[in-house]
């Protein structure tokens, strides 16, 4: 979804597909008059919403050709697709980030990108301060859980590299390790280091991350976390996928009481989902 001003642009198609577009400019000058520049914020849904962006943009450069643009895109599309291994294929993040910066915004605020390739190759980045979820998150959970301590586990060396300098050091933590067939992608196994002699049974585990799909990393990980006798477990992710509500993670025989992400991508509800404020 994208919105200009709290505003939603809700494109409406014509019988061939193709979009027409309103802009809210009521809106837009009401802003304008305050803060001498207009927000366009871009919740992702489709790539669909990619070709909307670029309209509402140049429309608004016509419209307003002295008012400078600020994009707030908290998940950056086709940051996955960060390299090409054969000839043949597109480097999707690299085309996408031409097109965004072709539109020339004076800055574009992100929440925590999934590859450091998308912070070389879009202009002017911003970045919403990953400390403050993971703060308000532990804290969340020790309410949650007040007779219990709290151990923080990431899923693999990146995740511990990237987020453990945000972790207060009164928490200990665990990481995993995994073993993974790679013709076939499958997780054959976890082996967890780090703080282990702070796992039992009165243990709450917060596992940390960028990303959720359908969640098998988080889920093989509690499997393994739960033969130290730890069953109560908490996920945080800033960008949780729809496909979450197809995976293993919020069934009810989980161990998952609760999962915390961002309202980056996630368009879903799900009584053990929690959506936090940007």
């Amino acid at each position: 979804m994208i919105t200009i001003g709290g505003v939603p642009v809700v494109p409406e198609s014509f019988p061939d597909g193709t979009q027409k577009i309103g802009l809210p400019l009521g809106a837009m000058r009401s802003r304008i008059a305050v803060n001498k520049f207009v927000s366009i914020e871009w919740l992702y849904e489709s790539d669909k919403e990619l070709f909307s962006l670029y309209c509402i943009s140049k429309s608004i450069r016509e419209y307003f050709p002295h008012l400078s643009q600020c994009l707030v895109m908290p998940y950056i599309p086709n940051a996955r697709f960060d390299r090409v291994k054969d000839h043949n294929e597109c480097f999707t993040l690299k085309y996408f980030a031409e097109i965004i910066n072709e539109l020339n915004f004076r800055k574009v605020i992100v929440t925590d990108p999934h590859s450091d390739v998308s912070k070389a190759l879009i202009d002017h980045l911003q970045y919403i301060p990953i400390k403050l979820y993971i703060s308000k998150v532990c804290n969340k959970v020790l309410k949650a859980e007040p007779s219990r301590n709290l151990v923080i586990y990431f899923p693999d060396s990146g995740s511990l590299k990237r987020y453990s300098e945000f972790v207060s050091d009164d928490y200990p933590i665990v990481y995993g390790i995994k073993n993974r067939d790679w013709k076939t992608g499958k997780i054959l196994g976890i082996e967890i280091h780090g703080d282990t002699d702070k796992l039992d049974e009165n243990t709450a585990i917060l596992m940390i991350d960028d990303i959720c799909s359908k969640g098998g990393t988080f889920y093989y990980g509690s499997k393994e976390l739960n033969k130290y006798g730890c069953k109560d477990m908490y996920l945080y992710v800033s960008h949780c996928e729809n496909t979450i509500l197809d995976g293993e993670l919020l069934k009810e025989d989980s161990l998952f009481k609760k999962v915390y992400t961002t309202r980056s991508i996630f368009t879903k509800e799900h009584e053990k989902v929690e959506v936090l404020d940007l």
